[in-house]
């Protein structure tokens, strides 16, 4: 029985909690925003719970769940951000950090097997559990999935409450997940079968890009619609920032420098300290997450050119865009990390756009977001890993600050046409009441 609302009661089964604190976790709170509060409740796995002005009806699962021994318990606590489908530090799940060939090193590879094996340990909810779900009365499911774990357990409750389910996909890993060895196959294998399972129970999924939209429309045999990350847009395109003739541009890139992504962010700092020659000045800031800094610090503090800005919390977002002439965005040239990302689109896109800044790309041309940002017209994409090419654009971004002032237009027009948070949440509100309708 649906109520007169227009908005459907939500359970979301989501190791990320709704909240600043990673990719998919800010795509929903966007997505989510505003939502009726008693409205949408949350099961979730990392350790910081949703956003309260958000979802304040949450309940955290954790290894406690889990009927093993000691040794499984430990096993995957260690991996809990693996298995549950949170993004880890590493690749994504079932692959591993990747060495320059490609190829998982051979400690990487134990820890992944290990986790897919882990993944097969079903969690189990307490009596206490079941009647906090069944107080709320959920209408719908939805969740990113990622892992066997999280699709039985949004398949049994499910069950249990006769519900739809309304799976988001954020990155391929149905294609690539557990595919690294042999020793894990049978986790694969179950894998797909509980992903089959749960499209059998579901009016229509969301992806997030048209691109993906459209190949799992073939691959699977139901609707599914894109959802990108949505933003607030201001009215018109913010201004540049004012420079000094003495002062130099800043370049700024805001995200995660695991995936090899830092290589790709040395590569640019190399081209800006060789334009030195030729006259121009300018800055690479960049504003990732502590525990990469830690660990890939030390490599791009050897470019003088580059200046990370350490404690970055998220509500200096604005301040940083606005203080930037330019966004950067890479990606990994690694041929297992551009197979996971071949047709996602980066939630931190639809913020670049929204700043009007130009945008330089540098990551391999194929991928749906390198292809995305070449559509806007907002930028610079460098497809390959062609020092020439990436020097020749950013000499150009450098050069003209009517080019990047254009560029910049045409990146805030994009946004407001595609990405405006007050058109995509109500097409989401609208889909997700149609799957608890349909049900």
């Amino acid at each position: 029985m649906i109520d007169a609302l227009p908005y459907p009661r939500v359970l979301i089964v989501n190791g990320a909690s709704l909240g600043p604190d990673s990719a998919a976790g800010l795509t929903m709170s966007h997505l989510f925003a505003g939502w009726p509060r008693e409205r949408i409740a949350q099961i979730y796995g990392e350790p910081n719970p949703p956003d309260p002005g958000i979802c304040p009806r949450c309940r955290r699962i954790s290894a406690e769940d889990v009927p093993a021994d000691r040794l499984a318990r430990k096993l995957f606590r260690r991996n809990l951000d693996r298995v549950f489908g949170v993004p880890s530090a590493g690749l994504p799940p079932g692959i591993g950090a990747t060495s320059t060939l490609g190829q998982p090193p051979p400690r990487n590879r134990l820890r992944n097997i290990a986790s897919a094996w882990a993944d097969l340990l079903a969690y189990r909810l307490s009596a206490d559990f079941w009647a906090w779900i069944e107080e709320f009365q959920p209408q719908v499911l939805y969740g990113m999935l990622g892992s066997i774990r999280a699709m039985r357990l949004t398949l049994r409750i499910a069950r249990r409450f006769d519900l739809p389910i309304v799976p988001h996909i954020m990155d391929d890993w149905p294609a690539t997940h557990y595919r690294s060895s042999i020793a894990t196959s049978p986790s694969r294998q179950v894998m797909l079968s509980r992903l089959r399972a749960v499209f059998r129970r579901s009016p229509l999924g969301l992806t997030i890009s048209d691109a993906m939209a459209e190949e799992y429309r073939r691959r699977y045999g139901i609707r599914f619609e894109g959802f990108m990350n949505c933003v607030d847009i201001a009215p018109q395109c913010p201004p540049p920032p004012e420079r000094g003739p003495e002062e130099p541009l800043r370049f700024a890139f805001i995200g995660g420098l695991h995936y090899n992504r830092w290589q790709s962010l040395c590569d640019i700092g190399r081209v800006l300290i060789e334009l030195r020659a030729e006259g121009f000045s300018a800055i690479l800031d960049i504003y990732a997450p502590k525990r990469d800094i830690d660990q890939y610090g030390p490599a791009l503090r050897e470019l003088d050119c580059i200046r990370i800005r350490e404690n970055f919390r998220t509500d200096e977002l604005p301040a940083a865009l606005s203080r930037s002439d330019a966004m950067v965005h890479v990606e990994s040239f690694d041929d297992i990390a551009r197979q996971y990302f071949r047709i996602s689109l980066s939630t931190k896109v639809p913020l670049y756009l929204a700043a009007g800044r130009p945008i330089l790309a540098y990551g391999p041309g194929e991928i749906n977001t390198c292809r995305y940002l070449a559509a806007c017209n907002a930028g610079f994409v460098v497809g390959s890993r062609d020092p020439a090419a990436l020097r020749a654009a950013i000499r150009q971004l450098c050069s003209s600050a009517d080019l990047r002032r254009e560029c910049g237009r045409r990146a805030w027009e994009q946004a407001r046409l595609r990405h405006d948070e007050k058109i995509v949440r109500e097409r989401f509100r609208g889909l997700l009441l149609e799957a608890a309708e349909r049900a």
